[in-house]
């Protein structure tokens, strides 16, 4: 029960973060946009700088935007692999539990994240010391 437990939560991981990756996929044409744009005003770049920079951004977000698909379609093959395997060890009411739960779960996550809608960064960390402010 403990290894179903645990095997469940890796699955879990896996497709939560995979979900959170697609949510962030902006044109990496824009992102260097936006990017040069701040450096220019940031460091009072010349409209000769500033086509430099713009290049190089381009470049970088373009490869960045390119490794973070890779790495999409290298964890959903993962994914698939594991499911494909866990299936041939669990039994078929143990997989339809572990479906259920895994469903429930995505709901539960998207009600977190509607809650969060509009916030921007991660959720505050609560300090070790409230007197230290």
């Amino acid at each position: 029960m403990k290894k179903l437990i645990i095997l469940m939560g890796l699955g879990l991981a896996v497709s939560t973060a995979t979900i959170a990756q697609n949510k962030k996929d902006f044109d990496p044409q824009k992102r260097a946009e936006k990017m040069s744009l701040k450096q220019k005003e940031e460091l009072k770049l010349d409209d000769q700088q500033y086509a430099k920079v713009l290049k190089l951004n381009t470049e970088k977000a373009t490869a960045m935007h390119k490794e973070r698909m890779e790495m999409q379609e290298k964890r959903k093959a993962e994914r698939e692999q594991y499911d494909k395997s866990l299936k041939g060890i669990l039994s078929k009411d143990q997989y339809a539990s572990l479906e259920a739960k895994r469903a429930e779960h995505k709901e539960k996550m998207k009600g977190e994240m509607k809650n969060r809608k509009g916030k921007k960064g991660h959720m505050p960390r609560k300090r070790m010391n409230p007197d230290n402010n």
